[in-house]
């Protein structure tokens, strides 16, 4: 198995990747019977948006929320309704913060998220859907987002945490923006869910990352890869590291180790 992170991993900055390479890469990772798997916290529409065969592919989605193997479900996590009406509750209380709830139909998006933004997610997920509160929704979502153009507050995760007591977990996901996903599920646990389906083991997987919901990934697989542009964090829990997103670091590993016809 090959697992990669998309924004900063996979794609560059642009959010581009070299389609005609990887798909000539995919046919031999096809021929070695090794699995491609996106492992992201973006929602899964998303996801199999940017691959032009998405039902060739597996996906650990919304960080670990939601897990597809090759067009069919394998999991998707369950959030009971009293500790979704709770979150959305201590995430109302923070009205200059926009925020996303996602689930496995959708994304939804709450007013305090502005019309540009709004416009910039339907691009790559049509199917995103505004609401006037969460609550609306509460019993389709499974993982929260949280945004500030001017930057998240160091003081956020702790005081949400405290109003939430344990109920999600932060993880950055960069300065703008902070997943509040379940205790235990993550990118890791999602690719444990493919591995006991595929019957493998630790070595025989591969990882890419390059933030901080990557981490449990890159510690979890036998050989956990962190890009030049990663922090120094997620470098500490990589084996080794690759070139940069946009130097197209993990399709140069990949040639590396299946070559190119």
């Amino acid at each position: 198995m090959v697992a990669v992170d998309m924004d900063c991993t996979f794609l560059r900055d642009d959010h581009s990747y070299d389609r005609p390479r990887f798909e000539r890469l995919r046919a031999q990772m096809d021929a070695a019977g090794v699995r491609f798997v996106v492992a992201s916290g973006t929602h899964v529409e998303r996801l199999r948006n940017s691959f032009d065969h998405p039902d060739e592919l597996a996906f650990v989605a919304d960080n670990g929320a939601h897990v597809i193997d090759r067009g069919e479900e394998v999991y998707v996590a369950h959030l009971p309704d009293a500790d979704a009406a709770r979150i959305i509750d201590a995430f109302e209380a923070h009205p200059d913060l926009a925020i996303l709830g996602s689930g496995p139909e959708r994304v939804y998006v709450t007013p305090s998220v502005s019309d540009d933004h709004f416009a910039m997610l339907r691009v790559v997920m049509p199917n995103a859907r505004r609401v006037d509160s969460l609550h609306e929704v509460r019993g389709q979502v499974n993982k929260f987002a949280a945004l500030d153009p001017n930057g998240l507050s160091e003081a956020l995760a702790p005081s949400l945490l405290e109003a939430l007591g344990g109920l999600v977990v932060p993880v950055t996901s960069g300065h703008l923006s902070m997943d509040f996903i379940l205790p235990g599920v993550h990118k890791a646990s999602g690719l444990l869910r493919l591995m006991d389906r595929w019957g493998l083991e630790r070595a025989q997987v591969a990882a890419f990352g390059d933030s901080a919901n990557d981490i449990e990934m890159l510690q979890l697989a036998g050989h956990g890869f962190a890009m030049l542009n990663a922090t120094p964090e997620v470098k500490d829990a990589a084996d080794a590291v690759v070139a940069s997103n946009n130097d197209d670091g993990v399709l140069e590993q990949l040639s590396i180790w299946f070559g190119e016809d």
